[in-house]
C-alpha cells in the first residue's frame, strides 16, 4: 500500500508542475496569433516584409520576404514577439527571388510603445532581445532591426493596405553578410517595413481547466489514500 501511495504522490506531483506551468503560461500569453504575407506595394507576390537593398546596399533593389509560418504573441505585460520563418519572396522586382532564394528564421522582441490612434495597440523592437533575422543555411548571414518612427501599430486597418486586422511598422536594418554590411540602424531607407494579416490562433480552454481539475482530484484521492493507510 506504502509503494502505491508513493507512486501515486509521485505521479500527482508531476501533475502539479505541468498544472503550474500551464498557469503560468496562461498568466503571461495574452492572445496568439497567426501573422500572413498581404498584398503591398511590390506584390505580386504578397509578402509581409519588405527590405529593399538588404542584399546589395543599393536602396533601389527591392526586396520582399514571404511568411512561411509567422506568430505574432502579445503578453499580459505589454511585450509581443513577431517570429517564425520567412523566404525571400522577389529581389529587384523580377517577380520572384533569383539568386538570392533563401529561407530566414524572424524573431523579433517587442515593448509597449504609444502612438496617436487610439484604437490601435503600439509597440517598439527590444534592441537587447538580440539577433532578428538569420538565414537558415548560414548563421553568418542576420540582421538587427531597430523600430523607425516610435511604433509598430496593431488592429482594425493598421496594415494601411486593406481593412482587416494587422500590423505594420517601419524598421531600420543592419545586413551583415559574413563580415559585409548593407543598411544601417541609424538610417532608414525606404522602403523597409512589415505589413500583415493577423487572425487570433483558437486556445484550447479547455486543457488548463483539465489540468487544474486533475490536479485537485489527485489531490483528494492521496488524501482519501492516507486515512485508509
Amino acid at each position: 500500500m506504502k509503494a502505491r501511495f508513493v507512486i501515486s504522490l509521485f505521479a500527482t506531483t508531476l501533475f502539479l508542475s505541468s498544472a503550474a506551468v500551464s498557469l503560468s503560461d496562461a498568466q503571461t500569453l495574452d492572445t496568439r496569433y497567426n501573422a500572413t504575407s498581404i498584398a503591398g506595394n511590390q506584390a505580386p507576390p504578397v509578402y509581409g516584409l519588405r527590405l529593399d537593398g538588404f542584399f546589395t546596399g543599393n536602396p533601389n533593389d527591392e526586396v520582399t520576404f514571404g511568411f512561411d509560418s509567422v506568430l505574432f504573441d502579445t503578453y499580459t505585460d505589454g511585450t509581443a514577439r513577431l517570429y517564425g520563418t520567412v523566404s525571400v519572396a522577389e529581389f529587384n522586382d523580377t517577380g520572384g527571388p533569383g539568386i538570392y532564394s533563401s529561407v530566414w528564421d524572424l524573431d523579433v522582441h517587442f515593448n509597449s510603445g504609444s502612438g496617436s490612434n487610439g484604437s490601435y495597440d503600439y509597440y517598439v523592437i527590444d534592441p537587447s532581445a538580440g539577433i532578428e533575422l538569420v538565414n537558415q543555411a548560414d548563421s553568418n548571414d542576420f540582421a538587427n532591426f531597430v523600430t523607425y518612427n516610435d511604433h509598430f501599430q496593431v488592429g482594425d486597418g493598421a496594415n494601411e493596405k486593406n481593412s482587416n486586422f494587422g500590423a505594420a511598422g517601419w524598421v531600420n536594418f543592419a545586413h551583415d553578410d559574413n563580415g559585409t554590411t548593407y543598411g544601417s540602424l541609424s538610417t532608414h531607407w525606404n522602403s523597409s517595413d512589415f505589413l500583415m494579416d493577423l487572425t487570433v490562433v483558437p486556445e484550447p480552454i479547455s486543457s488548463t481547466l483539465f489540468v487544474v481539475g486533475a490536479a485537485t482530484l489527485g489531490f483528494r484521492r492521496l488524501r482519501k489514500m492516507k486515512k485508509n493507510i
